[in-house]
């Protein structure tokens, strides 16, 4: 009888151990658990657990891991600006010299894209590149942010109409906070450039204006 309970423990055991991959999530060996236990891993900071996934998703997908670097699941250090230097041409500390930083809401951006795009029944490789795209869009942009203060003119769409301070320049925000805005209001904060926007203006003529995101990583 005692043995009969041993060896049923270590088959418990022996199971447990096969479906739980690192950080306790479930592992079936497929590539989308490895694409998004190699960007948990960089959440974490973990790069060692991060090779291993990597070597995971060489085994399951090589074309795709192909396509996939570890600096390419980071962004320009704000620092040094992405130089990798500091004055006096020290390394910079904050990324080791790289010019490169991993950055937990950019990498939680990346894989909600990614897990959203396969629940909606996307290939792996098309979810993964469509995921990818939406990174490297604001991740192009990351340096460029820019401090900004103004008035509402008015809520228009998702976002706000807003005449700039001192130069009185029209720009189109959005992924801002709407719900108690009022025009008049003054506002300020940091964004970052998204492209242009058209608008009608009193004369009901249209007029195309700078485009601005209050938060990056988000759609």
């Amino acid at each position: 009888m005692k043995k009969t309970v041993l060896l049923c423990l270590l088959i418990l055991l022996s199971t447990s151990a096969l479906a739980l991959d690192f950080f306790g999530i479930e592992y079936n060996g497929n590539t989308a658990d490895n694409i998004i236990n190699l960007i948990y891993s960089l959440i974490e900071n973990d790069e060692e657990e991060a090779g291993i996934c990597y070597a995971q998703l060489q085994e399951t997908d090589p074309s795709l891991a192909e396509d996939l670097k570890i600096e390419g699941f980071k962004i320009p250090c704000y620092l040094c600006k992405g130089k990798g230097i500091l004055a006096a041409e020290k390394p910079c500390p904050s990324c080791n010299g790289t010019g490169l930083v991993s950055d937990t809401t950019a990498l939680t951006y990346l894989q909600h894209k990614f897990s959203t795009a396969v629940d909606a029944g996307k290939s792996e490789t098309a979810a993964w590149r469509k995921a990818k795209t939406g990174f490297d869009k604001r991740r192009a942009v990351v340096l460029s942010k820019e401090a900004l203060s103004g008035k509402i003119i008015r809520k228009e769409g998702d976002g706000l109409l807003l005449s700039r301070q001192l130069s009185n320049d029209v720009v189109y925000v959005t992924n801002l906070n709407i719900m108690f805005a009022r025009k008049g209001t003054p506002i300020k904060g940091t964004v970052w450039p998204n492209g242009t926007y058209t608008y009608r203006n009193d004369d009901g003529k249209p007029v195309q204006i700078k485009r601005y995101t209050a938060t990056l990583w988000a759609d």
